[in-house]
């Protein structure tokens, strides 16, 4: 386990005591949290260069967002992942509501990572 697990799993018993649904150990509705792979969502780019990603941003679905949003996005690789990740699930927020709970052993021990459906 590594330290974002140690922290992150205190955390999910809260969020889950202050009314968030936890898949997969739940059915999903909202509010929900889920693991996400964030590089499902960014595409084939090199994120560790500032250049790339300000031109993967500008040159994509995300060219209409403003240059303040775009600018932000490319200044760092976790903020390159957030954007990159929040309009990749909104674009799959409907794949987001069919989301059941597991039924297996393995994945209620484990969780599971969401992944987004085909576009």
């Amino acid at each position: 386990m590594g330290t974002g697990s140690i922290r992150g799993i205190p955390m999910l018993a809260r969020l889950y005591r202050a009314g968030f649904h936890v898949w997969p150990f739940q059915v999903a509705a909202f509010p929900l949290v889920l693991e996400i792979y964030p590089r499902w969502f960014t595409g084939a780019v090199v994120k560790s260069s500032l250049r790339a990603r300000a031109v993967y941003l500008q040159q994509t679905r995300f060219a209409q967002l403003s240059k303040d949003v775009l600018a932000t996005a490319a200044a760092s690789e976790d903020a390159f992942d957030a954007l990159c990740s929040v309009v990749g699930m909104v674009e799959h927020a409907a794949h987001l509501t069919t989301l059941t709970e597991a039924n297996d052993e393995r994945t209620r021990l484990e969780g599971a990572i969401w992944q987004p459906t085909p576009r």
